[in-house]
């Protein structure tokens, strides 16, 4: 009798089965892990944020996720802007308003209202401040700095781009990353849409012109997944602004610029300069016209129109001074305030064009160093408006010295036509001790350090001086000086029967002379000083040099100078 025994039915414990759940859940989430992963390291190979759909390429270069949509407008963040398209955009933080300036336009732009060169100008959109953000339209990016864009909504990438040349792949193809052109992130498509933005020997940096999962990427595509790839392409610029100084050139004389200050304090000061008629080889007059009234901005005028008919007549350029009074405090007044800048611009513009002006002149003497921010901001607003009606601007610097560095001297070569470098003052009123106006050393130390601090060669104007200042050390020890002119201080030396010397150390003709008063000290502005200093402008190649100032030179000194600088 065979007994029967039953099976026994092995059955998995929970603690097992949780484990076999949670082993599979893991396996799972590994796998999807390493998909999401390939995905976010092919959009950090694209240099994208994946999670973001507000990334923004600027001519095949991504910037990352700082666009924005606003009431149906894409919106770039103004910090973006100010990195990758234009570092000089300005924005005033208490009024909420953005100023923009190109080679011939000033655009400034507020929540409310807008301007282009001080004239309304109709926006749907402006400034949009979110959260402590700014943001411009795109459209208005577009429109200032003449680029385009494309948005593609399946990868939410924008594009903003000056390069015009397309192309059509005519195979699939690999996309290698920009970043690292040996690994490839992505395939393209046969017939896909390209923008070319640079070429290499084997590839074109490109982006993928079309809405897809590839849209708006940007990488390298070999040349052979293009018919024809060996044809000349036309790249679009890698700048995004465009070139406008070639429908706006500068002025330039036939030659170097041979300037002359005139210091006209009345409507007689005109008289005179006319009725001596006009200087030898002079083509640019420059007299001290404007000023201001006080710190609100309003420009104190002494134009004169038959002054510079006059000038025009004799074929020389009229560039009108305006000074900051040798203030500071008029000088802070009219640079940090937005409003008091316009004011003081739209003034100086409107009586260039009343009396016919060829330029205009800064001489800001005063500037704090403060301000030195708001000084550059109040030359680039000035220049467009300068530019856009046909007026070369030019500026009065100092010497470079470590104390008026902050005048920034590279911006200001690159925005203003033309720098004077005010060579002179070497020793002046306030001097501790007797000295040369302007020595040799002195001259050439204007010209050298003031291109080395980024002032263009084909910018800069040596200034010159045609007076020099009689030292007195007097017999209770203090130490006075007046200025004179040429020939009033050789008179003046000669009459009391100075002794005349060559001194080696300035360069310069030196005389002395000693009487109740105590001991006079002079070294002397005449024919040997100002061809020397003339020399230095074809020796260094400069745009020319400015005398300070018209009738204190002695007779033949403007042939010396036509002379030199024409050589």
């Amino acid at each position: 009798m065979k007994i029967k025994t039953k099976k026994k039915k092995y059955r998995l414990r929970p603690q097992i089965k949780l484990a076999l759940v949670l082993i599979a859940v893991f396996m799972l989430l590994i796998i999807t892990g390493i998909k999401r992963g390939k995905k976010i390291s092919f959009w950090r190979q694209a240099g994208l944020d994946a999670r973001s759909k507000q990334n923004l390429t600027i001519n095949a270069v991504s910037v990352g996720s700082c666009t924005a949509e606003f009431d149906g407008i894409t919106y770039i963040q103004l910090d973006t802007i100010k990195e990758h398209i234009d570092p000089d955009v300005y924005y005033n933080q208490d009024e909420g308003r953005v100023i923009i300036t190109t080679y011939d336009e000033v655009y400034r732009l507020d929540s409310d209202a807008s301007t282009k060169n001080s004239e309304s100008i109709e926006l749907n959109f402006s400034v949009y401040n979110d959260s402590g953000k700014v943001y411009l339209p795109l459209e208005i990016v577009e429109r200032i700095y003449g680029c385009k864009s494309m948005r593609f909504e399946e990868t939410g990438i924008t594009a903003l781009y000056t390069a015009d040349t397309w192309a059509k792949t005519a195979k699939k193809t690999k996309l290698y990353s920009a970043a690292e052109k040996g690994r490839h992130f992505g395939r393209v498509e046969k017939d896909t849409q390209i923008l070319i933005y640079e070429e290499t020997d084997d590839f074109f940096l490109a982006q993928i012109a079309e809405n897809g999962d590839m849209g708006g990427f940007v990488g390298y595509i070999p040349k052979s997944a293009f018919a024809d790839y060996d044809k000349a392409y036309n790249y679009g610029s890698a700048n995004t602004a465009p070139d406008e100084a070639a429908e706006n050139e500068v002025w330039q004389p036939d030659g170097r610029i041979n300037l002359v200050f005139d210091q006209i304090s009345n409507a007689a000061g005109a008289s005179v300069t006319m009725s001596s008629g006009a200087p030898t080889g002079v083509n640019v007059l420059c007299p001290t016209w404007f000023s201001f009234k006080d710190t609100g901005g309003e420009v104190i005028n002494k134009a004169n129109a038959d002054y510079v008919e006059w000038a025009h007549d004799n074929d020389i350029h009229v560039w009108g001074l305006v000074t900051d009074n040798f203030e500071t405090s008029v000088s802070h007044a009219v640079l940090s305030d937005d409003k008091t800048r316009e004011y003081a611009i739209k003034q100086l513009i409107a009586y260039a064009d009343m009396y016919s002006l060829d330029g205009i002149n800064i001489d800001f003497e005063a500037v704090p160093k403060d301000d030195s921010a708001a000084w550059i901001q109040f030359l680039r607003e000035l220049a467009p408006l300068c530019h856009e009606h046909g007026l070369t601007l030019s500026c009065d610097l100092f010497v470079p010295k470590m104390w008026s560095m902050y005048y920034n001297r590279q911006a200001v070569g690159e925005i203003v036509d033309y720098t004077v470098v005010m060579g002179y003052d070497e020793h002046y009123r306030g001097s501790d001790s007797a000295g040369s106006v302007a020595s040799m050393d002195w001259s050439l130390s204007a010209v050298k350090d003031t291109l080395n601090a980024g002032v263009p060669k084909e910018k800069l104007i040596l200034g010159v001086p045609f007076y020099t200042r009689i030292w007195t050390e007097c017999t209770n020890g203090e130490l006075e000086s007046s200025a004179y002119g040429m020939d009033e201080a050789y008179k003046l030396l000669e009459m009391n029967n100075a002794d005349f010397v060559f001194d080696e150390k300035t360069g310069q003709n030196y005389a002395e002379y000693t009487d109740g008063e105590g001991r006079h000290r002079c070294w002397l502005e005449d024919e040997q000083s100002v061809q020397k200093r003339a020399a230095l402008v074809g020796e260094y190649d400069i745009a020319g040099i400015g005398a300070w100032k018209l009738r204190m030179e002695k007779d033949g000194i403007f042939e010396i100078i036509d002379e030199e600088i024409g050589k």
